[in-house]
């Protein structure tokens, strides 16, 4: 790791999970609960998985949730990537 990288501020797991939370909605319709559930720091990047429940048919929005498994880049806060998440 270079100097300049080692020396900068890197994002909580607060922060990270922010910015995965502020991406989910901006991008995906109809978001609403969104909770924190994983948290994982490894390598200069965070690991965030969020779930959260859309807009359904009311047969199909019984106890259902989503999740998503965000890569948030540590020091520039960065979305790298968004997939889903299977539990």
């Amino acid at each position: 790791m270079d100097k300049r990288k080692k020396d900068q501020k890197t994002l909580t797991a607060k922060e990270a999970a922010q910015n995965a939370a502020h991406y989910l909605v901006d991008l995906v319709d109809n978001v609403s609960d969104v909770l924190l559930e994983e948290v994982e720091r490894d390598d200069g990047v965070w690991r965030i998985t969020l779930s959260y429940q859309t807009s359904r048919p009311p047969l199909m929005s019984f106890l259902q949730r989503d999740y998503k498994l965000f890569e948030i880049d540590a020091i520039t806060g960065d979305v790298k990537s968004m997939r889903i998440r299977k539990v």
